[in-house]
């Protein structure tokens, strides 16, 4: 019998936990996939800019804010490929005097992009536990390594907040080795740190980031997967196919982390660090689904809704509903 699959691409990071399918050892039920790892930055603009996947990973954020206003170009899934504590993103001079999250009121702090996830959290997280919103905050966007840096989306800055682009010529990462801006949020380290130049805010940021989660529950989501509108009103049962892979695909790196008879990544001690955090994060530290991660997504959405970025998000429905329960026998 002759078995004809189905075409899709799929853009997205090639971590540990998607290399399966990147490489074709996990296929799709139905599904020909071609997977095309790239930058995120990349996947994230062309997926917003130009919609070009069949399916694709996409920042949280974005998706959410997007959906809210209207925009339904498309359908999530309920897999999570990325997370990230994010306390360890805030960077400020080296000589600054600021050293605490607290300290930042008032402050002109650099990010990439406002509607960023990592920035969303940032903020969440300084109202939450510092008080500070950030409409007391002045903002400055742009590129941190390269002037011209441009939203992934157009979406309207937020009422009440000081949200500006920095210079035609200027770069996040110089104005913050001038003194020019008190900090900035942002996911990748500015090349100012390794010249010494820059500072994280928190230096022992993994502490807080523990304290955090073990108060909170959150390991703070980034990215969510998407199928484009055509393609799932074409063929809805590739949303359940593709959430099937994902979870195989990570069961096998797990395995793969697991092997410790040689070290599976060039860290010395590794081991020490995935048994830590198995007795942490339990038996699947990147678990998906909404159940499972309802908590920290509900928490999102209302740091959302609190900074003015969206409103009427329903989580039930912002996902593919044949993605969100499961037969019995």
């Amino acid at each position: 019998m002759v078995s004809v699959r189905v075409p899709i691409t799929l853009a997205g990071g090639a971590y540990d936990r998607t290399v399966a399918l990147v490489d074709g050892r996990v296929r799709p039920r139905g599904v020909e996939l071609t997977y095309l790892p790239m930058p995120i930055e990349e996947v994230f603009w062309r997926a917003f800019r130009h919609h070009e996947f069949d399916a694709t990973e996409l920042s949280l954020g974005y998706y959410l804010t997007l959906r809210s206003h209207g925009d339904d170009n498309y359908v999530a899934i309920p897999v999570f490929p990325s997370r990230f504590f994010r306390h360890g993103c805030v960077y400020v001079a080296a000589n600054s005097e600021i050293t605490s999250f607290s300290s930042l009121a008032g402050a002109t702090v650099g990010l990439p992009e406002y509607t960023m996830t990592a920035c969303v959290w940032l903020r969440g997280l300084l109202y939450d536990e510092h008080g500070i919103a950030a409409e007391e905050m002045h903002w400055r966007y742009g590129g941190i390594e390269a002037p011209g840096r441009r939203d992934r989306a157009d979406i309207a800055p937020p009422p009440g907040v000081d949200l500006q682009p920095i210079g035609a010529g200027e770069t996040l990462n110089q104005l913050l080795c001038d003194g020019k801006l008190d900090a900035v949020m942002c996911p990748r380290l500015p090349s100012g740190y390794f010249s010494g130049k820059i500072r994280r805010l928190l230096p022992n940021y993994q502490a807080a980031e523990r304290e955090y989660f073990d108060r909170t529950g959150i390991f703070p989501v980034m990215h969510v997967v998407a199928l484009r509108r055509d393609t799932y009103e074409r063929a809805p049962w590739i949303a359940a196919s593709l959430f099937d892979a994902y979870q195989e695909a990570k069961t096998l790196a797990y395995d793969w982390l697991a092997d410790i008879n040689a070290l599976p990544v060039s860290l010395p001690w590794f081991v020490p660090e995935w048994e830590r955090t198995r007795v942490v994060f339990g038996a699947d530290p990147w678990i998906d689904g909404l159940e499972p991660n309802r908590h920290a997504l509900e928490v999102f959405v209302t740091y959302l809704r609190r900074q003015h970025m969206a409103d009427g998000i329903d989580l039930d429905n912002a996902f593919a509903p044949n993605t969100l329960d499961k037969f019995v026998i």
